[in-house]
C-alpha cells in the first residue's frame, strides 16, 4: 500500500521533504505566498502546488486537483510557521511571538 500526504501551509516544502524521505509521497502542497510556492514546485516535481488561502479550498477541490478517491489519503499535514526557528531569519528566538503556535497566541 503507498502512504499518501497533502502538505497545508508547505512554505518551501520542508515538511514534503521529510515525508517523502519517510516513504511518502507528497500528492500537493498549499501555501499563501507564491515564491514559496515555485519553490515547493520545483524542489517536489511530482506534488501539484495549489496556491492561496487555505479557506477557498474543499475536499473536493483536493482530490479532484489529486486524483484521490475518498480513503485514499494517507496523511494531511499542516506545517507550523517556521520564521522563529529558521536559520535565514537573523532576528529569531524562542522568545518572539512567531514561534508560538494559534492555541498559545490566544492566552496572550
Amino acid at each position: 500500500m503507498e502512504h499518501t500526504a497533502i502538505d497545508l501551509f508547505c512554505g518551501a516544502g520542508g515538511l514534503s521533504a521529510g515525508l517523502e524521505m519517510a516513504g511518502f509521497k507528497v500528492l500537493a502542497g498549499n501555501d499563501l505566498f507564491p515564491a514559496a510556492g515555485e519553490t515547493f514546485a520545483r524542489t517536489h516535481p511530482n506534488a501539484r502546488f495549489i496556491p492561496g488561502p487555505i479557506e477557498s479550498l474543499s475536499v473536493t477541490d483536493l482530490m479532484a486537483q489529486t486524483g484521490l478517491r475518498r480513503g485514499d489519503l494517507t496523511v494531511l499535514v499542516g506545517g507550523p510557521p517556521c520564521q522563529a526557528y529558521s536559520v535565514y531569519n537573523h532576528q529569531r528566538g524562542m522568545h518572539g511571538k512567531r514561534r508560538l503556535c494559534p492555541i498559545e497566541l490566544a492566552y496572550f
